[in-house]
């Protein structure tokens, strides 16, 4: 019995050793200067992003893609297809992005090899009969080693954006939170006497 329960401990032991460099924990960033940086690239991306939208320069927006949600990368088709779908739409005519910012303070995040950032967003479409406010986010990601951010657009009018972010980045920590995004018809009388 002995040989038993020492067998079952080495066993153990083994699984725990070899899966440690497997195990996948993040922590928000905390280090101000790195912050600094990071967040001054972030926002300038999210600046030409924003400004290509407005200008419906959606090649543009594509080169911010992140590589892992590219169908021409090999990855599944469920994001790109649908980020098709939603660049069909605002690229009609009587479409217009009026307002596009980050509503939030984007949070880093970093695990042994990887940085991430949520950048939460706010955007208002005006279209031929009304206006829609959309809450959502960017996913930026970026191998530790390298400099560039590449982003994942939650902005428009996803469903399930925690499926869909999961289902292309299998191997991002379970502990970083994705936030679930909104879509509000904005009421013309109303934002009328708000702005009175």
């Amino acid at each position: 019995m002995k040989k038993y329960y020492a067998g079952l401990f080495l066993l153990l032991a083994t699984l725990i050793f070899f899966s440690w460099g497997s195990i996948r924990i993040s922590s928000r960033v905390t280090d101000e200067k790195w912050l600094e940086v990071e967040s001054t690239k972030v926002r300038d991306d999210f600046e030409q992003i924003s400004q290509a939208y407005k200008t419906h320069d959606f090649e543009h927006v594509r080169e911010f893609l992140h590589r892992r949600v590219r169908v021409s990368e090999g990855a599944p088709a469920a994001y790109e297809n649908r980020f098709d779908e939603i660049i069909e739409q605002f690229d009609s005519e009587d479409v217009s992005i009026e307002h596009f910012f980050i509503s939030e303070t984007p949070l880093f995040y970093q695990s042994r090899d990887d940085d991430y950032v949520i950048i939460p967003t706010s955007m208002v479409v005006s279209y031929g009969f009304g206006k829609s406010r959309f809450t959502g986010f960017l996913l930026g990601h970026k191998r530790t080693s390298d400099s560039a951010w590449k982003y994942v657009d939650m902005s428009g009018n996803w469903e399930q954006p925690r499926r869909v972010i999961r289902q292309h980045f299998y191997d991002m920590p379970k502990d970083i939170p994705i936030p679930q995004g909104t879509m509000d018809y904005v009421d013309p009388e109303k934002e009328m006497t708000t702005e009175a």
